[in-house]
């Protein structure tokens, strides 16, 4: 019976963290939101800064897919997700060159160890991991940025393996914003 319990936290845990993030992110991006529709301003521009510096942090979730969430119901949520992408992958490759360098912070953990064996061996499976994990919304990516640095793998590959991940997520996040910012804003505002 515990190993069926075992097992079923080792299924059902990641999932419902993965949805529990999304709501969070949801709910941030709208409480948030004319705060974050403010940087509206800034443009293209600005998403490009504000994902290259909140993605330059390893490890640490930084607050940026509430601002595309939000952003989403201010500027074109397909450009916005392609703008966002390219922020976010420039901020990605920070944690790719300290994988680079020699500089693995995170070896000792059992996601390194896990992440470590899908990339190390054929070059397609790496690059298929690093597309994947770019798509979610958790910091597995940062683990896979680092090894993909550790392992050598040329910083075109990492891009180009990560980037078409990185352009589904944001513009999910970002149409997720435009279609459903009324729809909070009618659940969450005062009658």
């Amino acid at each position: 019976m515990e190993k069926l319990g075992a097992e079923l936290a080792k299924t059902w845990l990641p999932l419902l963290a993965m949805i529990l993030i999304i709501l969070l992110i949801a709910l941030l991006g709208f409480f948030f939101r004319e705060q974050i529709q403010g940087l509206g301003h800034f443009g293209y521009v600005g998403v490009v800064l504000l994902g290259a510096i909140s993605s330059a942090t390893v490890i640490l979730p930084a607050p940026f897919l509430p601002i595309v969430f939000s952003l989403g119901s201010v500027l074109n949520p397909w450009l916005l997700g392609i703008f966002a992408a390219v922020g976010s992958m420039i901020g990605e490759t920070t944690g790719y060159f300290a994988g680079w360098s020699g500089k693995a912070v995170i070896e000792n953990s059992s996601q390194y160890a896990r992440i470590k064996s899908w990339m190390t061996g054929r070059r397609r499976i790496a690059l298929l991991t690093l597309f994947v994990l770019a798509i979610f919304p958790l910091p597995l990516f940062d683990i896979a940025g680092i090894l993909a640095g550790v392992l050598r793998f040329p910083v075109w590959q990492f891009w180009l393996a990560s980037f078409p991940g990185k352009i589904i997520k944001m513009t999910l996040v970002a149409m997720a914003g435009y279609y459903s910012i009324d729809w909070l804003y009618r659940i969450f505002s005062p009658i």
